[in-house]
């Protein structure tokens, strides 16, 4: 039988050659003379850098993107400096939770590097409700961080064991705002499951609601709830029938049609007297886009400017606001939902943006408005790092794309005086230095058991041989299918991981270099306010607060106390009883003590023993200290 398989391989390659220009000035970026602000702004990096502002990626490939209960679900994980995309070796242990639709941790691994890569496997239980999971994954040192930034993955996992017995759920929405759900309990067949007890829970917005009831003539239980605008929100349902147990949770769509607009003027403000693009992004309550059309009208009534989405609920206008005027639009969604909603606020002076992009540059306007731009300096980065400071903003600034970073770029105008950052504009460098792979076999087609040889040829951007760690992955394409506009680990490093929030369907944006796509990825950078990077912490020279080290060894910490008060110079032993390891260890004044540098791999096991002055192991107790993790809060 011909079989027809899908190939997957994923790689993590960098361009040395970039990573070695980023001190380098930009062309047709000239540098003051006299470099005041520039070596400022470069002492406040050092010590944001020295201080901790070390910034670390990480992304999980799975071997399938859904799974059934009982099979066993394998992960590799890629760990890297967050700026230049480099294989990071600081941070040895990397920590991988799964969790369920309802944010219960499920279970928690934690993965020794092996040659700078995080290899690991879950054992899914055959007893798993199916339903939407997530992967949760991080280091130690990501956690001083936003957790934001930490990697998650959902991942469906269903369970075959239910297939005897199916649901389908059908809602009913009173003026009130209650919520009637009418669950249907049939067998394979499609056939009514009657007269059975079904117990029942609702999780809404993160409390849960119990009961019970029994299926009617029609296979049929009925249950009424109000509905949050958490996405979480499900009812899990428990049925015995043709002896079966079922256990399964229903995701509740969103109940509401109710929308929001938030505007984004290029730069950040609304400023009189200047043409500006102002972008925006309409919303559903549930968080996911909608598409609307409106009109700008200014307090007079008088219709400014039209105004309709172009993708992904997203859209862009152009207009001239006046000083002492405000402006409002009324959108229209396709369901003749209408809404009024206010712009910001016109700013009689500031400083404004335009960013215009080529075939491989950007020209940037800088527009100020009742202000001496002579005050203003100009600050480029990419991926985090300072590549230019432009202090003369008269003239246009050329940014060509091959002197700065694949993936997200930033200019920001800050006022030299205060330090101050005034206007922000992100937009996405797209240069194409990316790994190719070239895949062959020994033949085109094979029966079932035949065996094939398979050569993976790796170039870089250059087209020479490439090294680096690699994973890869062989399914069935008739059983699971993929989807090219699901994350992938191109669309994690260079956009997603730097955007907090939802991106939806990242790996759409990588799919070819069209003007088109090019357009909705401008789109994206200019309604996603939130990045990785903040220039106004490091020229105000807020430190990162670092609670937990880089860790590069297993570390056990704890106390030691008398059985009754403080104990006096005790110390501790540290044994492992398989190798006859033993150490003797003596504590600090307050009779804390941590031990590094333990080789802790799959099950090794230590024993710790507190001993006081004489070497007993009477009148002392220890105490260790209990693991904090990250808490699990609904999406």
């Amino acid at each position: 039988m011909k079989r027809l398989l899908s190939v997957v391989a994923v790689m993590l390659l960098f361009s040395h050659s970039v990573a070695g220009r980023v001190a380098e000035q930009l062309p047709d970026v000239m540098l003051s003379p006299t470099k005041s602000f520039a070596q400022s702004l470069s002492e406040s990096y050092d010590a944001f850098y020295k201080g901790g502002g070390v910034f670390e990626k990480l992304y999980l490939m799975t071997d399938k993107p859904y799974y059934s209960a009982g099979e066993t679900l394998f992960l590799s994980g890629y760990l890297v400096h967050a700026t230049l995309l480099t294989r990071n070796s600081s941070s040895r242990y990397v920590y991988v939770e799964l969790i369920t639709p309802e944010g219960q941790l499920v279970e928690r691994i934690k993965i020794d590097a092996d040659r700078g890569q995080f290899v690991g496997t879950f054992s899914l239980n055959a007893r798993l409700t199916s339903g939407r999971y997530t992967l949760r994954a991080y280091t130690r040192w990501m956690t001083n961080f936003d957790m934001g930034y930490l990697f998650t993955r959902e991942i469906y996992i269903g369970n075959y064991i239910d297939d005897a017995i199916l649901t389908s759920v059908k809602y009913s929405v009173e003026q009130s705002g209650l919520v009637t759900a009418r669950i249907r309990i049939s067998d394979q067949f499609a056939l009514p499951i009657v007269s059975t007890p079904i117990r029942y829970r609702t999780i809404i917005d993160g409390k849960s609601r119990s009961g019970q009831s029994r299926s009617d003539k029609n296979g049929e239980i009925t249950l009424s709830f109000r509905p949050s605008e958490n996405p979480n929100d499900c009812i899990e349902i428990k049925v015995h029938a043709n002896s079966r147990d079922l256990h399964r949770y229903i995701q509740m769509p969103s109940f509401s049609n109710d929308f929001h607009v938030h505007f984004c003027p290029e730069g950040g403000n609304l400023i009189g007297g200047v043409a500006q693009v102002i972008a925006f992004k309409a919303l559903s309550v549930n968080g996911r886009s909608c598409e609307v059309t409106g009109d700008v009208f200014n307090s007079k009534g008088e219709r400014v400017a039209n105004i309709a989405t172009e993708h992904r609920g997203m859209g862009r206008f152009v207009m001239r606001p006046e000083v002492g005027e405000s402006y409002y639009a009324e959108f229209t969604k396709a369901d003749g939902i209408t809404k009024r909603i206010d712009l910001p606020q016109v700013e009689s002076a500031g400083v404004a943006l335009r960013v215009m992009r080529q075939s491989d540059s950007y020209t940037v306007l800088v527009q100020p408005s009742g202000v001496d731009i002579s005050n203003y300096a100009a600050v480029i980065h990419s991926r985090g790092a300072v590549v230019g400071v432009v202090e003369s903003l008269q003239q246009p600034i050329k940014l060509h794309n091959r002197e700065l970073f694949d993936g997200i770029a930033q200019i920001s105008i800050v006022e030299k005086g205060s330090n101050t950052v005034v206007a922000e504009r992100l937009f996405y460098v797209r240069n194409g230095r990316y790994a190719a792979v070239n895949i062959s076999s020994n033949k085109s087609m094979f029966n079932c058991r035949d065996k094939v040889v398979m050569n993976l040829y790796v170039t870089d951007s250059q087209g020479r041989a490439a090294t680096g760690n690699f994973s890869m992955t062989v399914t069935d394409a008739s059983v699971v299918e993929r989807e090219d506009k699901e994350q992938n680990i191109l669309s994690y490093m260079l956009l997603s991981s730097d955007l907090r929030g939802e991106v939806e369907d990242p790996g759409s944006y990588f799919i070819d270099s069209s003007p088109k796509r090019l357009d909705n990825l401008d789109l994206v950078m200019m309604t996603n306010g939130w990045r990785r990077y903040e220039l106004q912490s490091v020229l105000s020279g807020q430190l990162p607060r670092i609670l937990y080290p880089m860790e590069d060894s297993e570390r056990v910490r704890g106390s030691v106390f008398g059985l009754i008060g403080r104990a006096k110079k005790p110390s501790v032993v540290l044994m492992n009883p398989k190798t006859m390891y033993v150490e003797q260890f003596e504590l600090n004044e307050y009779n804390n003590f941590i031990i590094s540098g333990l080789d802790c791999k799959e099950d090794t096991q230590y024993i710790i023993q507190a001993l006081n002055k004489k070497g007993k192991d009477k009148t002392v107790r220890i105490e260790l200290d209990t693991e904090n993790y990250p808490i699990i809060t609904s999406s």
